[in-house]
């Protein structure tokens, strides 16, 4: 049986010339078989051959794992023992051993017949052994890397086998959008060929139903289809992949439902989940702009439902029978997002489709245009966005002919585009052009008060999903939900809820055990309090936060003063350094605003 380290023989080969010139010495890799896999200088026409005869040292570190150094091969008992030692012309030898998972699968000599450069050598052994050593690393890591791939290759062979003898459609998209794999029923449902496996697959509308699965318009070669389909996001736990769309058949013709739900219901602007101030606000806000054709832009943290958002005001207003198209500009590369924006025309570029592209704009006249991200567009793309915003024409790339634009635009980002504006990152003109209409959606800590009334939404949803009888979810589970910081917002707090929903048992009964790891280490770390106290009062003091900045008085006593600044300035990093934040702050740690400021002023 061929050894591992015979099947990377090329590689191998390329390395040694690498070593052997940098080292000045001759080398050698031989396997756990003892046959040379590569060398260089005498070695060079010897690979392939067996050393068993003449490779005492060479057993000796494949038995031990580890590597031998020999100065002087005419004093070494090893040698002196060996068969060949009459013949031997080596006069110092550097053996290291390869490993892999645990196990010495061969070793790399570096061998000198140079009597003068056995001094040469000593003098540097402290940096010739860590350098080979390091060879030796490099070899393992190849090794295990090919074993990995070939791992991965088998897991998606099987993959593709699984799918292509499951009784849906599947299509497979890359990060690009194009088509990465389809299997036999889909190519049949969508009448398409093997060839369209690279081609771009756009979804142009999406719409969820009531039971969460989802309406979606595609567009294949200029060929739009309607199906009703789940899409399962996989990047990047399969990195070529983005997202898996799976249906059951083509809706030649479809009528929308009646009420159609995206969680926060859509068709009723009073569905909107939320009862406290700010959502109440927010809803007052969306009916009265609902019917306005200005521009509007959502500000708000990832997860708190930018675009759920603009699909209400999509369905409030006056264009509810019209496209609704959104597109994230983070998510498309800047070589591809103007032509997804715009579209082009035959031949407008290398590699154009020669039948042209129609763009989102183009897809969504008449109705409304969602650009998610908009934080994300390059300067050349900001300016091409404002000409469209002010005149409200555009054309194909590649074409001189305008088109006519009667549409809504909602924008959204969760960036601060004042600030980037400030630093010259993102055009003022175009901001202002955005911010006609601001709305601004506030993160899920600061309306705690709607938190139970998005739990008793997605219950229901995953029980139905998940098939699930859940009966009863305890109070302390409910308290520690509401009271969690929500980094991730719904979107955080609907994944929390759906993995609790996948570990409740027979009783039906969610306890709080079933918490996610970052809820309950959440609750560990607000646990780890001490209270400090000076002659202005008491803070109470989270010593888990603030581990790492203690770390650097190791040794050191740490004043009152300095431990109360860290946690102070620790709180003003994670929530901000507004006015408003810093009031928040002083209120919760039970000191005035006044106070909070001294206490900074005194660093």
């Amino acid at each position: 049986m061929e050894s591992r380290l015979k099947q990377f023989q090329s590689y191998i080969e390329k390395y040694i010339e690498i070593i052997a010139s940098v080292l000045n010495i001759d080398i050698e890799i031989v396997d756990d078989k003892l046959i040379r896999i590569g060398g260089t200088g005498i070695y060079k026409n010897k690979v392939n051959e067996n050393v068993i005869t003449e490779g005492n040292i060479y057993s000796e570190v494949l038995e031990t794992s580890k590597e031998v150094v020999v100065l002087d091969i005419e004093k070494n008992s090893s040698c002196v023992e060996c068969s060949n030692f009459e013949q031997c012309i080596n006069k110092s030898i550097i053996v290291v051993p390869i490993k892999y998972d645990n196990q010495t699968i061969g070793v790399v000599g570096a061998v000198s017949t140079d009597i003068e450069k056995k001094k040469h050598i000593k003098s540097k052994i402290d940096s010739y052994l860590p350098f080979i050593e390091n060879i030796c690393d490099l070899i393992s890591m190849k090794i295990e890397e090919h074993e990995v791939n070939k791992d991965n290759s088998k897991k998606m062979q099987m993959f593709h086998e699984v799918i292509n003898n499951v009784e849906k459609s599947i299509l497979i998209l890359d990060t690009q959008h194009k088509i990465s794999y389809i299997n036999d029923i889909a190519i049949k449902c969508l009448k398409l060929s093997n060839n369209q496996i690279g081609e771009v697959l756009n979804i142009i509308n999406c719409e969820s139903y009531t039971n969460g699965k989802e309406l979606i318009t595609i567009n294949i070669g200029g060929n739009q289809y309607k199906i009703t389909a789940k899409t399962i996001p996989v990047y990047p736990y399969i990195k070529s992949y983005d997202k898996i769309i799976i249906f059951d058949k083509v809706n030649e013709q479809v009528e929308l439902p009646q009420n159609i739900n995206t969680n926060w219901g859509i068709n009723n602007i009073e569905s909107i989940v939320g009862n406290s101030y700010v959502m109440q606000s927010i809803k007052h806000r969306i009916k009265k702009l609902s019917k306005s054709n200005s521009t509007v832009l959502i500000t708000g943290e990832s997860g708190t439902g930018k675009e759920l958002i603009a699909r209400a005001i999509h369905a409030e207003g006056n264009r509810r029978n019209k496209p609704f198209i959104a597109i994230n500009c983070a998510a498309i590369p800047e070589n591809l997002l103007e032509s997804e924006l715009f579209g082009y025309v035959k031949g407008a570029f290398s590699g154009a489709s020669n039948s042209g592209k129609i763009g989102k704009f183009e897809f969504a006249n008449m109705g409304v245009i969602f650009l998610d991200e908009i934080g994300d567009l390059s300067f050349h793309l900001q300016a091409k966005l404002l000409r469209v915003l002010q005149e409200r024409k555009f054309a194909r790339i590649g074409s001189n002919k305008l088109i006519d634009l009667d549409i809504k635009v909602i924008a959204a980002t969760n960036k601060d585009l004042l600030k980037l504006v400030s630093e010259g990152l993102y055009r003022d003109d175009l901001y202002y052009r955005l911010n006609v209409i601001p709305i601004n959606l506030p993160p899920l800590r600061e309306r705690k008060e709607d938190i139970k009334d998005l739990i008793n939404m997605f219950m229901p949803k995953y029980s139905v999903e998940l098939n699930i009888n859940l009966y009863k979810i305890e109070d302390s589970v409910i308290k520690m939900l509401e009271n969690y910081y929500w980094p991730g917002n719904i979107r955080e707090l609907e994944n929390a809820i759906e993995y609790m929903m996948n570990l409740v048992g027979e009783d039906g009964i969610i306890t709080t055990d079933m918490l996610p790891i970052d809820i309950i280490n959440y609750y560990k770390k607000k646990n780890m309090l001490v209270q400090v106290c000076d002659d202005e009062g008491c803070l109470d003091v989270n010593l888990q936060e603030i581990d790492d900045e203690i770390m650097k008085y190791e040794g050191k006593i740490i004043s009152i003063k300095d431990l109360e600044l860290i946690y102070i300035n620790k709180l003003l990093d994670k929530y901000g350094r507004t006015t408003k934040t810093k009031k928040e702050i002083a209120k919760k740690l039970g000191i005035g605003l006044a106070t909070l400021y001294r206490k900074l002023e005194e660093n």
